[in-house]
């Protein structure tokens, strides 16, 4: 792969819409587009475990689009024919904040070994990362990247995540903030928090170090808008593109900015078919509004690298966008006000 290529960065967190945006990509023949490639399962991954995951009952269930191929059919086999080479699921969370300046060599090197092999096979690479979005800024600094963030509104999000039966998405924060105590981003949030280390990645309603924290939903979402909003401030800040799918339709130079970035690439795709739910706002959502005031105060408080730059404020993003109105509450300090 020429040094001059760039590699696709499709970011953003869990239920954010990434997967679509994946697909689009994935249907121009000149790319290989590797989905979730920090997910847990690609540490035991089999080829039969790709076959169950192209049933067209499992992308019902995720609420994904139809594809003729699996989610992992991209993905070399090791010689074993268990699991991805160079990939371990510590790479999952652990180390789940890192900056430009930060050296993660088994992470540089399984990146490495991604890109190499979707070269060896004449293509470029694109990468869904649902486990990246606090180590963006690193991925930025040592490849050549066009970077595409995707943010959903958090009530949207949120109410996703527990659409599911399943705790899965709720207890990665839970993994993130175990996992990462030590992080001086993670202070703020866990302090007064003994949180054990899980015995799975997995987690369950029955694992031991998940039970206490996951029977609070105060806290449970506590962690989730912690992540959120770090997230959302430092992708926007170093990002090529963003899209708020939750955005309410208006002028298009959203995703004209969107289809310019793909372009530059040589991808091809239109998005007439995006669509995504807006859940109606509830008594929940009352009593979550306020405790997001809470979590944004108390990173405004104590975590001063969590700024964005006004200039880096998209101004494609409409005024209504929610995630321009987050993006302004943290801006560097400027004296200007939102514009309308």
């Amino acid at each position: 792969m020429a040094s001059t290529e760039n590699i696709l960065f499709i970011n953003g967190l869990w239920r954010s819409s990434t997967t679509y945006f994946w697909n689009k990509v994935r249907q121009n023949s000149n790319w290989r587009c590797y989905y979730e490639p920090l997910h847990e399962m690609l540490a035991v991954l089999e080829p039969s475990m790709n076959d169950e995951m192209k049933r067209i009952e499992v992308w019902k269930m995720l609420r994904h689009p139809v594809t003729p191929e699996g989610y992992y059919h991209e993905y070399p086999i090791s010689t074993s024919g268990r699991g991805v080479p160079h990939f371990s699921d510590s790479l999952s969370y652990e180390r789940f904040i890192l900056g430009p300046g930060d050296e993660h060599t088994e992470l540089e090197s399984y990146f490495r070994f991604l890109i190499e092999h979707a070269a060896s096979l004449g293509q470029r690479t694109c990468l869904q990362p649902n486990r990246m979005f606090l180590r963006s800024s690193w991925f930025a600094h040592r490849f050549p990247t066009a970077h595409i963030y995707i943010s959903r509104d958090w009530w949207d999000v949120w109410r996703s995540m527990h659409s599911f039966p399943n705790k899965y998405c709720p207890s990665r924060f839970y993994l993130i903030a175990s996992l990462n105590a030590s992080h001086p981003m993670m202070g703020p949030l866990i302090e007064g928090w003994d949180l054990p280390s899980a015995t799975s990645l997995s987690l369950t309603d029955a694992e031991p170090a998940l039970t206490p924290w996951i029977s609070n939903p105060i806290e449970v979402f506590r962690f989730f808008y912690y992540v959120y909003v770090c997230a959302s401030v430092l992708n926007c800040a170093c990002a090529d593109t963003v899209v708020d799918v939750s955005a309410p339709p208006g002028p298009d130079e959203m995703w004209a900015s969107l289809r310019a970035c793909l372009a530059a690439e040589g991808v091809v795709a239109e998005f007439s078919d995006f669509l995504t739910p807006a859940y109606d706002r509830d008594g929940e959502f009352a009593a979550l509004q306020a405790v997001a005031e809470e979590v944004e105060q108390l990173i405004l408080t104590r975590l001063p690298a969590i700024r964005i730059p006004e200039s880096r404020i998209p101004a494609y993003l409409p005024g209504d966008s929610p995630l321009r109105q987050l993006l302004w509450r943290f801006r560097e300090a400027s004296g200007s006000k939102l514009p309308v």
